[in-house]
């Protein structure tokens, strides 16, 4: 006997099952409909259900039919726009492996059962580039509070965090007798900045930047702005006074504080060892991802074995870092730096004048 509780949700299913298991390339027949519907134990007659989607159509649900097979037309997004919002997330840094998976649902939600096999498949034959994930789960919950932390014009306190690397000891018993060896490696750790003492600031704009979530925020002791990254604070919550409001705030323009720089390149990444000072690990870090092999150097120094293009745009990175960062092998890209240097000093030569 059909369960007269479930029949009162008939409509609903009807919805459902149009919504999730069509679209204009898979149709389905109204027997199917009842197929389904019998399965939650709810009975109909071909009738009713010519009525439900009449009804469904009436309510403004873009329901269309193929000679006698139906299917759900537009949603609230097309297929294409459901692709993009996929890959950004995909492509988000600033979220952990769990929240990339559970936004990807959430969005593969609004598709059609097709559509969703085919981004989940596409996502396992053609996984594009590697991108590292951070381990800051905290991030969505940080850009709620920050955004009401500007809304409600309060300042805003949090802990703050960079990486730092220490030797630890490594017990390996993968000699074929059994003997177990001590050695040493070097682990990347998040260590508190201002000996983790909290963060009062007065928030003044949250925006995106270089697959980033940045915090500009105004210091009263300081009497000027700062960037934060937000994947990389932590215990984000509410001040109890008032934000600063004054001319200094009121005339922030993110222009200032900001330009886009292109990074896009057209060679092959090949391994390359680093040698940096201990004060240069967060920027590598920031351009590599927690995944960069980090060891000993010499001196007291870092290495790093990572891997990147042998572009322009990587050598004006590491002269950026200047000085404190070398590449120790492979001597082609010692020899390409060497001569990107000189190169670009040849344009300056004899063009030397006295400061104004």
């Amino acid at each position: 006997m059909a369960n007269m509780k479930n029949n009162k949700l008939k409509l609903l299913y009807v919805l459902k099952f149009l919504f999730e298991k069509t679209d204009c390339t898979h149709c389905v027949s109204v027997q199917e409909i009842i197929d389904y519907l019998e399965s939650f134990e709810i009975s109909a007659e071909r009738k009713s259900i010519y009525r439900d989607i009449e009804t469904l159509k009436s309510f403004g649900c873009d329901i269309q039919n193929k000679g006698k097979l139906w299917f759900f037309d537009r949603r609230p997004f097309d297929f294409e726009q459901i692709l993009l919002l996929n890959d950004a997330i995909v492509a988000a840094p600033y979220l952990t492996e769990e929240q990339t998976e559970e936004l990807l649902g959430l969005v593969r939600s609004l598709a059609s059962e097709s559509e969703r096999k085919f981004l989940e498949e596409n996502r396992e034959e053609n996984p594009g580039p590697k991108v590292t994930k951070m381990q800051n789960d905290e991030v969505l919950e940080n850009i709620k509070i920050i955004n009401q932390c500007i809304k409600e014009k309060k300042e805003i306190v949090f802990n703050y965090f960079s990486y730092g690397a220490r030797k630890v000891e490594v017990h390996d018993t993968k000699d074929a007798d059994g003997t177990t060896k001590v050695g040493a490696r070097i682990e990347l750790y998040p260590r508190p900045n201002q000996d983790g003492r909290s963060y009062v600031r007065t928030p003044v704009r949250l925006f995106y930047a270089d697959q980033f979530y940045y915090l500009i925020c105004y210091s009263d002791y300081f009497g000027d702005f700062a960037p934060y990254r937000v994947d990389r604070m932590h215990n984000v919550h509410v001040g109890e006074k008032d934000a600063t409001v004054n001319a200094t705030t009121k005339g922030f323009k993110i222009d200032d504080y900001y330009t886009k720089s292109l990074g896009v390149y057209s060679t092959v990444k090949n391994v390359v060892m680093l040698e940096f000072d201990r004060c240069k690990l967060n920027p590598i870090i920031d351009k590599f991802g927690t995944d960069a092999e980090i060891l000993e150097g010499e001196g007291g120094k870092l290495r790093a074995r990572v891997k990147a293009p042998f572009s322009p745009q990587f050598y004006g990175w590491l002269f950026e870092l200047k000085p404190g960062i070398k590449i120790i092998y492979p001597n082609n890209a010692i020899n390409e730096f060497v001569g990107y240097l000189r190169d670009t000093l040849a344009q300056y030569e004899g063009d030397q004048v006295q400061p104004e």
